[in-house]
């Protein structure tokens, strides 16, 4: 009998059997709808991506990548709500997924919950740097971290970083920005950027020892890796123009040397090597250029003297090349190359005699005998910042006459190289003058020439004795000390020369050889340092520092040094030797040690409350041998990556809301160098500019972001605020008129580009802009008011009405829109409405003189005389001294018939004011009414003293002196008004008539002529009545009073009651 088990287990194999066919057909669907998917969301088709997502979802409900690639797809549809409960969803089955909670976080972060997406950015990353669980997804979908651009399927290198790692960092700073906490957003930001310029750093390195292996093409591979991080970092393009130097293709060489002097004009060892190449090259005028730069940051470089010489004698610029010689006999005194070579020169430049004395000195030394190593070899790798000659005359001051004798003997000794004499002479001075230190100084380098340095330091001590102030001596006695031995001496004659001169690198660079010798190495490392400070660039002082600090065990210091070494010089054998064996140093000690854990160089300082303290990360710094290594290649990326450049433009953000406006500058430009095709980039950067009140800066910025993206708006509108900021307003018009093509329902550029055409003064253009930002928001008030103030600089005083009657709905006490209001009344002729205007803003401001000026004078042209008076009174009751008052009611008078008021108020003007014209004038018009023409050309004299250029009191003058007989006067008052107007008809004929008058008959016709020429119906027009005296019938405070074109026409200008010239 079969047992019961036995069935069971019978039907439970025959089930296993039947249904994983089943099952692996099922899987595969899936997979098949999920590959679908992702390449309509990679295609940007998210709606047919989430069709075939739920497809894969219904065949396999627990498809976690179905699952996850639909959360990212809704998330990049910006359907936010339904994205977080799919997010929810995979981490209420994967509670630890890093990625899971990276992209809740940005789920959260997108909908303005940046505290939540914080907490869930926190855990993402606990998680990743412990590398505490297995993630469904090793590279992110959406947000991910990329040093360079692979949405162009171009090939990126490998990294040896986690990629998720810094795009959890980007995206909290972005969260952190948003809450306003921008000193913590900055850290995240750098620590990013720390990470890319780490990922560099080890780019660079391979780079260094491909080009030591001689793989040239390889280690420019990787210097250009390098430099898509750091696109500005010098030593990155030496060592790149080193690689093409391997290659002898010295011209690309060339080309990196200049980028590498562009981003640091002091990298003197490119300005060398471009020098080299360009001689290579035969290009010796450009290589001597380039020795001349070496030369302004280190004058002291013989060999480069040297080089420049022979440069110049390769140009034929032997003068040149003769000063090149000089200065390196200056250093090497003994060097008989060089003075072979500058007997040369001066053979060739017909010097013959200096030339056989440079010979002969060539022989003395000797040819062979390139470099005396007078100074030590400090002297020489930095040579001498100062000579004894910069401290004391060429002649001590000697005052007797015997050891004067004596001492020049000396000196002629020593020239002539016999030194036991020169010794035996100077010592004979000092017995009788011994406090000269130039005396001293002269027997120490004889004794110095005999190698008898004991007596030699002697001297220098007995010179710095007499005068202790030139650091050149302290320098040499210190040079003796060492010959003898005495290093202690030594390192303290160093420090005082130092003291004496601070920039003395060779002082420095000696005593921390002493203080090597003394065995001081934590001392010496010091003066290594200053050494440093000094010449950046030394590799001999770098060396040895480095083995300085491996004698106190500083070996990861050390490695730094020989790190420095490389970058400046890749193919520095003892450095790349050294530089391993503190390696090897460095990792026994760790691997002895098992409580021991490397500190991360990468990543930094992490927050306290999201990491331990015993929680690091350590990435080998060396790629070959790296123990994580990825590249992005073949991940599954569905939506943009967050870019290199992308970190320094939010980073740039971030300093602009902290106001520090010359950093954002800072970063937005390494972002353009990362991607110079970056529109938004260059948009921040003008926006930075812009702080900084650098309007022409920002525009330009503009121009290359609209030049780059011609439809980006928000660029076109940018540039026009900067152009208007900066007063450009016809180019504020330009970009302003862009935007509204693209959008023309865009409000603001209307607004800016209507007050545009406002500051042009085309205010119908402007006008149109009001009218229709008003069609769209009909309660704007300041655009109401604005479009009014078009209309009525346009004379539309109806419209201008209308808009200041909108403004006044709102504001009735608006005391500018009821001047302007009264102003468009006036202009209409309504002058009782102006008046009830003027009313209204009188009850707000009842001590405003210029509205009752324009109260008085409205009264006056309704007639209203009575009226008028007693508003100017009212205006001199506030303002006793107001001198157009005072003449404006004389006018009034004037216009009443009342002369004798008229005449009272305008004599009060002038009483006040004697340089009033209009008083004067106007006392003269009164003058001439009561018939009193001596004393009316009186009054326009004074007033012509002020006002030269008045038309009218010329013509009433000349008019008068006409009638008085004084004929020839009148014509001089005619021909300064024609001076002025050379087409005024009144004139002319007036003139014309006294110049018949005084017999002046051919000067009449031509005058007459030009009348007719100007004017062929004035004379006709006179109806033989002649011109009459000129009378105002409004009052103008500035006498712009124009004659009329026709005496008797209908015109205003005249009264009848005038004289008419005969």
């Amino acid at each position: 009998m079969v047992s019961k088990n036995s069935v069971l287990s019978i039907i439970l194999l025959l089930a296993l059997i039947f249904f994983c066919p089943l099952a692996d057909s099922l899987g595969q669907e899936a997979r098949d709808f999920n590959s679908i998917a992702v390449s309509m969301t990679e295609n940007g088709s998210y709606n047919e991506a989430i069709n075939y997502y739920n497809k894969a979802l219904e065949a396999e409900p627990d498809y976690i990548q179905a699952l996850d690639n639909k959360g990212s797809t809704l998330y990049l549809m910006g359907d936010y709500n339904d994205a977080s409960k799919i997010f929810d969803r995979i981490l209420s089955i994967y509670p630890d997924s890093p990625a899971a909670l990276f992209k809740k976080g940005m789920v959260l972060s997108s909908q303005g919950q940046d505290e939540e997406a914080i907490e869930y950015y926190n855990r993402s990353l606990v998680l990743i740097v412990n590398e505490s669980t297995f993630d469904y997804e090793n590279v992110f979908d959406i947000g991910i971290f990329s040093l360079v651009d692979i949405s162009n399927d171009c090939e990126t290198p490998e990294i040896s970083f986690d990629p998720r790692l810094p795009s959890v960092w980007y995206q909290k700073a972005v969260s952190l920005e948003a809450l306003g906490r921008y000193n913590e957003s900055m850290y995240y930001y750098d620590q990013v950027i720390d990470l890319a310029e780490s990922q560099s750093s080890e780019f660079s390195m391979t780079a260094a020892s491909l080009y030591e292996l001689n793989k040239y093409n390889d280690s420019i591979d990787y210097y250009n890796r390098a430099l898509e991080i750091e696109p500005d970092n010098s030593k990155y393009w030496y060592g790149k123009g080193l690689a093409y130097d391997g290659l002898d293709d010295y011209q690309a060489a060339v080309s990196a040397y200049d980028e590498a002097i562009y981003y640091d004009s002091e990298n003197i060892n490119a300005i060398y090597n471009k020098a080299v190449d360009l001689d290579k090259m035969g290009q010796p005028d450009l290589a001597v250029v380039q020795y001349n730069a070496y030369l302004a940051l280190d004058p002291y470089a013989v060999d480069i003297w040297y080089k420049m010489g022979t440069t110049y004698e390769e140009l034929g610029d032997y003068g040149s090349a003769l000063k090149a010689y000089n200065q390196v006999l200056v250093y090497e005194p003994e060097n008989g190359e060089v003075w072979t070579r500058k007997g040369d020169v001066l053979d060739i430049l017909g010097r013959y005699q200096e030339a056989i004395d440079a010979y002969d000195k060539a022989l003395l030394v000797g040819t062979d005998n390139k470099a005396s190593g007078t100074y030590g070899a400090g002297a020489g790798l930095f040579g001498m910042p100062v000579e004894v000659s910069d401290c004391y005359s060429e002649t001590p001051d000697i005052k007797s006459s015997s050891a004067l004798i004596w001492y020049n003997k000396g000196l002629a000794f020593y020239k002539m190289g016999n030194y036991e004499s020169a010794i035996e002479a100077l010592g004979n001075a000092a017995a009788t003058e011994s406090d000269h230190p130039l005396l001293w100084y002269h027997m120490a380098v004889s004794y110095e020439k005999l190698g008898m340095y004991e007596e030699a330091a002697s001297s220098y001590e007995k010179s710095v004795k007499v005068d202790n102030s030139c650091p050149r001596i302290y320098y040499d006695l210190a040079l003796d000390y060492d010959r003898l031995g005495e290093y202690s001496s030594a390192q303290r004659a160093y420090t005082k020369a130092i003291q004496l001169e601070p920039n003395f690198t060779a002082a420095y660079y000696n005593k921390a050889l002493d203080l090597d010798n003394l065995e001081k190495y934590d001392e010496s490392v010091d003066v290594y340092s200053k050494v440093l400070e000094l010449q950046p660039a030394s590799i001999d002082a770098l060396l040895r520092k480095g083995n300085a600090l491996n004698k106190i065990g500083e070996y990861e210091e050390a490695v730094g040094c020989y790190e420095q070494i490389l970058q400046i010089d890749p193919t520095h054998a003892v450095a790349k030797f050294q530089l391993e064996v503190n390696r090897d140093i460095l990792e026994s000690a760790n691997r002895s040690s098992s409580c021991y854990v490397a500190p991360s160089t990468v990543f930094g300082v992490m927050d306290d409350d999201i990491f331990s303290s015993d929680i690091f990360i350590w990435y080998s710094s060396n790629p070959f041998e790296g123990s994580y290594s990825t590249s992005l290649n073949n991940a599954e990326i569905l939506g943009d990556v967050v870019t290199y450049d992308n970190v320094w433009v939010s980073r740039g953000l971030t300093l602009e809301s902290l106001s520090l406006n010359n950093q954002a500058v800072e970063s937005y430009t390494t972002a353009l160098l990362l991607d110079p095709s970056s529109s938004e980039a260059w948009v921040s950067l003008a926006s930075s500019y812009e702080q900084l009140g650098k309007y022409s800066n920002a525009i330009t910025c503009y121009e290359q972001a609209v030049l780059l993206d011609p439809s980006d708006k928000a660029a076109w509108y940018s540039k026009g605020l900067s152009h208007f900021n900066n007063g450009d307003n016809q180019l504020a018009v330009e970009s302003f008129s862009k935007v509204l093509l693209l959008n023309p329902g865009n409000l603001a550029a209307l607004y800016y580009e209507a007050m545009a055409y406002d500051n042009l003064g085309m205010y119908t253009e402007s006008l149109k802009s009001y009218e229709t930002i008003l069609k769209n928001d009909a309660q704007n008030t300041d655009v109401w008011y604005k479009a009014g103030s078009a209309a009525y600089k346009l004379g539309l005083y109806d419209k201008s009405i209308d808009s200041f009657n909108r403004v006044l709905m709102y504001d009735p006490t608006n005391v500018s829109v009821l001047k302007m209001q009264s102003n468009s009344a006036v202009g209409l002729g309504e002058y009782d409405a102006a008046l009830g205007y003027y009313g209204r803003i009188l009850e707000v401001t009842p001590a405003d003189s210029i509205t009752l000026f324009g109260k008085a004078s409205t009264y006056t042209i309704l007639e209203r005389y009575d009226e008028a008076i007693e508003t100017y009174d009212a205006i001199l009751e506030l303002e006793p001294t107001n001198v157009r008052a005072l003449n404006s009611k004389g006018f009034t008078y004037y216009l009443m018939g009342d002369l004798d008021g008229a005449t009272s108020c305008f004599e009060a003007a002038a009483a006040e004011d004697p340089a009033s014209a209009s008083a004067w004038y106007h006392l003269g018009m009164l003058s001439y009414m009561r018939s009193s023409y001596k004393g009316s050309v009186y009054y326009y004299d004074k007033a012509l003293e002020i006002d030269p250029l008045c038309i009218t009191a010329w013509y009433n003058k000349g008019f008068i002196l006409n009638i008085m007989g004084e004929v020839d006067a009148a014509v001089e008052c005619y021909d300064k008004i024609l001076a002025i107007d050379p087409n005024s008809a009144s004139a002319l004929y007036n003139k014309q008539f006294a110049l018949y008058r005084v017999g002046k008959s051919v000067s009449a016709d031509e005058t007459k002529a030009k009348l007719e020429a100007i004017d062929p119906g004035f004379t006709a027009a006179l109806d033989d009545r002649g011109t009459k005296f000129f009378l105002p019938t409004s009052y103008s405070d500035t006498l712009d009073y124009e004659l009329p074109s026709r005496w008797y026409s209908d015109t205003a200008g005249s009264l009848d009651n005038t004289t008419a010239n005969a």
